[in-house]
């Protein structure tokens, strides 16, 4: 129960379908370029209302709404274009982060998802020490010292 969607050999897009009539699915990834072009219309937009965004994302653009209503769209639309890349778990996890963290700034929450969803490289393997060819370590002799004090022995 899948529409797929094929231009030119290739799969553009792929949707559950709807189970009866005069429902509408709609997915905020199809338009999140316009949201960016009219980003005052994120508080009323029928595709916010109506899409099944995660529950972190509707509290953000909420506390967008009240901390910065002129700049709420833009905000809201730049966490959106995360969706593009990562899923949409990723993403609500790390805004659910953030937000308990108390930042709305979409690079701190960009950069959440990508500490979440790139792997740690290893560690580099640490060098052995080595003296070099000709060289001898110094030998320590302990029979110099008291052990019980710690002080140097003078004959």
């Amino acid at each position: 129960n899948r529409l797929r969607i094929v231009v030119d050999d290739q799969v553009v897009a792929e949707h559950q379908r709807c189970p009866g009539r005069h429902q509408t699915m709609l997915d905020v990834r199809h338009a999140i370029d316009l949201l960016a072009f009219k980003h005052r219309s994120v508080e009323r937009a029928e595709i916010i209302a109506q899409s099944r965004l995660p529950e972190p994302l509707l509290a953000l653009r909420e506390r967008l709404l009240l901390h910065d209503r002129a700049r709420a769209g833009r905000i809201f639309v730049a966490v959106l274009r995360l969706l593009l890349t990562y899923s949409s778990e990723v993403v609500a996890e790390c805004v659910s982060q953030a937000l308990v963290c108390g930042t709305l700034d979409p690079a701190a929450i960009a950069l959440l998802v990508r500490q979440r969803t790139t792997p740690i490289p290893p560690a580099a393997p640490l060098l052995a020490l080595r003296s070099p060819d000709g060289m001898q370590r110094p030998q320590v002799d302990l029979a110099r010292y008291d052990l019980a004090t710690l002080a140097e022995v003078r004959p």
